[in-house]
């Protein structure tokens, strides 16, 4: 999966999907986890495919954090898009 490209160079991605990058690159899997919750709800995508990227981020920061039940959630979430999708 590819991450998401800024809106301004004709992309997808939100401001709080920007921020979830850098929390998680700077090693805060929970507030990065908030932020690409976050980003989940203002995207607005096209595709249902799209989500694919934050769900897989939901559940990775969720799984660094210790939170397993959001992991799983998240986890879940993910495989029934992708069967859905066929992704």
């Amino acid at each position: 999966m590819e991450p998401c490209a800024p809106r301004s160079s004709g992309g997808n991605c939100f401001p709080m999907c920007h921020q979830a990058k850098e929390d998680e690159q700077a090693g805060d899997s929970e507030a990065a986890y908030e932020n690409f919750f976050r980003s989940g709800w203002d995207m607005g995508v096209s595709r249902l495919s799209e989500y694919q990227n934050i769900l897989a981020s939901l559940a990775r920061c969720s799984s660094t954090s210790g939170w397993i039940a959001r992991a799983k959630v998240a986890q879940v979430h993910l495989d029934c898009l992708q069967q859905r999708t066929g992704g």
